[in-house]
This record gives structure tokens, sequence and C-alpha cells, in this order.
């Protein structure tokens, strides 16, 4: 049958061949009911295929819900791995926070090799500082194998799928996620000296950022001829020189305000070698850049901060005329310090539902190409 239905626990896995969609409709029509559907599947999976190639797949979770069911049915990810139920109050959590313990906090594999980011300037292809109080008497931290790379990124969860396009072939990432993002914040400040203020919630929204990410791997492979390296802190754990390729590449990389309730939506695409198996994902992390240099000592600074915001990065932000009049609006103390909490880590999130879907495009090898003139809009396939 072209159309092939399978239920793995509560997901439904459906593969459609050869672009027969009036089948699965036939299907549908003939004693398929929503009642017999509701309450089974919570989880989806749809991969086509057009004369035995891979052409899409999506991976989607949760219906879309009412904002009255969103607390009741989403997922709650929890992130922070110290935090008790009595975590303490707002003072406390700060605390907690400007230690950056970095056995505290979760982290997921990225790929191969290593080492894993535990600070910023190893992700941003920096070296490391030379600057009073570096390194640290915690330095370097091995909580995980050199040979692997674990980072703050964390998958979304089930927003990421498992595939194998057996040709070269261009892979167009579209991901939607949706949920209550700064619960962890809010919670907190409701213990502040200053405490949350209803009549501010308006404003009270835009104080809160999260980076969110696409992500395309082969772990747990590593393959030396697709994503090549240029971090100089990815080493090769035989020889200790800058390794040559690894095993993930992240497509796209951006800050968003996070609402109580928002829906983030990102879309890339990347050149693939094919033959081999790929995860795509949507991840999740703090908006945080952690570790810093004071470029006026310069001194090391063992702390959180956003990167590049005001000043001289990766020098200290500096309050402006607005973000003074911002807090201040807000009831509180207009300076750097509560601009600064912005950036906090969102240990507690609750996704309500999300999806990702990718489109396969053989006989290219160019992303992003945006010129008519180009030889894969002008030459003929062979």
């Amino acid at each position: 049958m072209p159309v092939i239905l399978n239920a793995v626990g509560s997901t439904l896995d459906a593969v459609i061949l050869d672009d027969n969609f009036e089948t699965i409709q036939d299907l549908c029509r003939s004693g398929v009911l929503t009642a017999d559907l509701l309450a089974t599947f919570d989880r989806y999976k749809v991969t086509r295929y057009t004369g035995g190639r891979l052409r899409t797949t999506t991976v989607g979770t949760n219906p879309l819900l009412l904002k009255e069911r969103g607390p009741v049915d989403g997922e709650l990810d929890i992130s922070y791995r110290v935090g008790t139920e009595d975590a303490g109050d707002q003072t406390t959590v700060n605390s907690r926070v400007e230690a950056d313990t970095r056995s505290a906090y979760a982290m997921e594999l990225l790929g191969k090799p290593g080492p894993s980011f535990h600070l910023q300037w190893q992700e941003d292809s920096r070296a490391a500082p030379v600057a009073g109080g570096w390194p640290p008497s915690w330095w370097p931290i091995n909580r995980y194998p050199k040979e692997l790379c674990f980072s703050r990124w964390l998958t979304i969860p089930d927003c990421a799928v498992r595939v194998f396009p057996d040709e070269p072939c261009i892979a167009r990432i579209t991901a939607t996620a949706k949920g209550s993002l700064n619960m962890f914040r809010l919670l907190s400040l409701f213990s502040a000296v200053v405490p949350f203020k209803p009549t501010n919630n308006a404003v009270m929204n835009h104080i809160h950022a999260g980076r969110f990410g696409l992500v395309v791997d082969t772990n747990p492979r590593l393959f030396t001829d697709e994503f090549a390296n240029s971090n100089p802190n990815i080493l090769d754990p035989i020889s200790g020189a800058q390794a040559g390729f690894v095993s993930w590449r992240i497509l796209e990389d951006h800050t968003f305000n996070l609402p109580q309730r928002a829906i983030i939506q990102m879309s890339s695409e990347v050149a693939l070698k094919g033959r081999r198996h790929y995860n795509f994902s949507m991840k999740f992390r703090d908006a945080a850049h952690h570790g810093w240099v004071d470029i006026s000592g310069p001194t090391w600074q063992d702390t959180i901060w956003e990167s590049g915001i005001g000043g001289a990065a990766p020098n200290a932000p500096v309050m402006n005329s607005f973000w003074t009049g911002f807090f201040t609006a807000l009831g509180f103390p207009a300076s750097a310090t509560y601009y600064k909490k912005a950036f906090y880590p969102n240990w507690i999130a609750l996704w309500e539902n999300c999806s990702i879907t990718v489109e396969f495009d053989y006989g290219r090898d160019e992303a992003f190409v945006t010129d008519s003139t180009n030889a894969e809009f002008t030459s003929k396939p062979t």
C-alpha cells in the first residue's frame, strides 16, 4: 500500500510513497474517526518518498493548546541539576547564578571531537584569555571526555529527527516551538525585594532572553569530508592539534525576548554529502555569555553576561537612557545589575508543542542561492 501507518507507542509514524496522498484520504474516509485518534497519539512522524527517494520528513508533538491547557498538558523541562524544590528566594537564586557553578548546568552532547564548551570564548573560536585571574583554580574542567564536545545547547523535547538522504542535496529545515519559556525568572521574581508587578506585565516580558539554534549533526559518527572545523579550541584527541572536522554544525543561532508564552520559528538550509544518517534538531540555551574579560585591567571575570551588548565587546555593557527608564518604570533600581539578570539562565521551561520539517533538494550543492545567474539555474542537470 502506498501509505504505511505504524503505531509506535504514542507515536504515529506515517510513510508516504510516490506522492499518493489520495490513498491516505481514502483510508481516513473509510472508517477512521477523529475519536479513534484523540488521546491515542501525541507525537507523529510523516516521511514522504518519491520514486524511492526521501523528499520530506516532519516530526511534531502535541496539538496546539488553548491557553488554559498549556500549564496542564505541556512538558516540563528542568535543566538545573542542583536546585531543589525549596531553592530559596531571589537573593539565593541570584547568588547561585552569579557563582556560575559549572556542575549545576545540564549539558548535552553537541558532537565529536572535544573538549566541551564550558565557557563562551571556547564556542566563539576565541583564544584563551590573557588577563589577570586567568586561569582560575577550577580550570580546566574534566567533566566530560576530551574526545567529546558537550555544550549548553539542549534539544527541545521531541524537536528532532534522524533521516538518511541517499544522495548529495540541500536540506531546508523549518522548526517551531511553543511554550512558557521564562517561568523560572518570573517565579524567582515573586520573592524579590522589588516584587513582580502585574500592572507592569507587558513591560516585564521584555527583560528575559533566550537563545535558539538549528543544528545538524552526524552523531555518533564523525566524517572527515562533511563539516570542516574552523574553531581552534576543538582539538584532535590524539595529536592535540586543531581538529580538521567536527560532527555538527550550528546553522542558525538567535537570541529572542521571552514573554511568558511564546512561539519561536526558525529556518535554515545546508548542503549535505548524503549517504549517511543526519540528525536535525532545534535547541535552546540561556542567552548569557559565560565568562568575560574586563578590558580596563584586563582581568578575568568569572561571572555571566550577554555578549557584545554596549561598550567594546567583550567588555561589560553600559546602561543607556532607554534601559534606565525601562527599569525605573518596573520599579527596579536603574542599574546594569538588573539589566544583567535579563540574561540569566532559564532553568525551567514548559514546552507545549513543537515540530521540525526537513525538505531535501537533490542535485544541488550550494545553500542559500539567491542569484538567478547561478549555474544551478542556468545549467541543465546531467
